[in-house]
């Protein structure tokens, strides 16, 4: 009888916490890029701060802006999801100017291949993780960042990358 009650309660449960998961990491992403699943999700947690890297699917909507707009679809995408969600500021969903890769590191914007390397290959896809850095390197995608974290849009692939270290 008790078995009868607490099943639909662990799923319920269950299914909260996979739909809250999904929305935080979401949070990283500014609004206008709109995806319509995540890939992969890979984090390693240690004393010093985590990394990894999330993998999202872009819609298709999404990717014929980009395709249309070039980097102009990106020119006032500062502005994380998850910065409407707090009472103050947060330096983590603002983002600096998006360019075109190949990535350019500086001390806000190095956190892309810390993030990437925290991954093992075992833990991705061998020829996705080759095409990611193939794609990262060539003038064919777009980035941006901030101190902790780096998004990396490549239409190609029809998929943005959010990688952190920090």
């Amino acid at each position: 009888m008790i078995a009868l009650f607490l099943m639909p309660v662990l799923v319920f449960t269950w299914i909260f916490s996979v739909l809250k998961k999904e929305r935080d990491l979401k949070k990283v992403l500014p609004k206008e890029i709109r995806v319509s699943k995540i890939i992969s999700t890979y984090e390693k947690i240690g004393l010093g701060g985590g990394c990894g890297i999330t993998i999202y699917k872009i819609s298709p909507h999404t990717i014929g802006q980009i395709n249309k707009q070039g980097l102009d679809f990106f020119k006032n995408l500062k502005v994380a999801r998850g910065s409407e969600l707090l009472e103050k500021q947060s330096p983590y969903y603002f983002y600096q100017d998006w360019r075109k890769t190949p990535i350019q590191e500086n001390k806000n914007n190095k956190n892309f291949w810390f993030g990437l390397s925290c991954v093992n290959q075992k833990d991705l896809n061998k020829s996705l993780f080759e095409k990611i850095i193939q794609e990262a390197n060539e003038a064919n995608s777009y980035y941006t960042g901030h101190k902790e974290g780096q998004l990396v849009v490549i239409p190609s692939m029809r998929i943005v990358i959010f990688a952190y270290s920090g």
